[in-house]
């Protein structure tokens, strides 16, 4: 991750092809790593796997890993799937009177998915842009 992270800097479409199905499968992986990363205002490892990766990094990652749609289509059911366990948590009273631990799951949960609603509107404005060019 240390060496795309710092080649994506450069050049964000770092993460070779033939390696972005598995990388999205190693993120999916650790979903909720990734979730608690993209989530929150982190300062220091992840609660489940201890891992230790700059948000910005992070995203850099999924970025060029995602322009392979099966790896990021991966990515994003494993945050899905991460959100819905996490409301399923909830028991039902959570549901119909506000809570700090609801809405505070719910608003982690909202910038994962901004993040990587971010993620992919780059690459699909960015492939636009290179069909532009390409076709003059």
């Amino acid at each position: 991750m240390d060496e795309y992270a710092e080649a994506t800097k450069k050049d964000q479409n770092a993460v070779p092809l033939p390696l972005r199905v598995p990388m999205g499968d190693m993120i999916a992986d650790y979903a909720s790593d990734v979730h608690q990363i993209l989530g929150k205002n982190m300062d220091g490892p992840t609660d489940f796997n201890n891992l230790d990766i700059d948000r910005g990094d992070l995203t850099r990652i999924i970025r060029s890993t995602g322009e392979d749609p099966n790896a990021f289509g991966v990515i994003h059911k494993a945050q899905s799937t991460v959100i819905a366990d996490g409301l399923d948590r909830f028991p039902a009273d959570s549901y119909r009177k506000e809570g700090p631990e609801l809405r505070a799951w719910i608003k982690q949960s909202s910038a994962v998915l901004g993040h990587l609603d971010g993620v992919r509107g780059g690459i699909i404005y960015d492939l636009g842009q290179a069909q532009k060019d390409a076709n003059g």
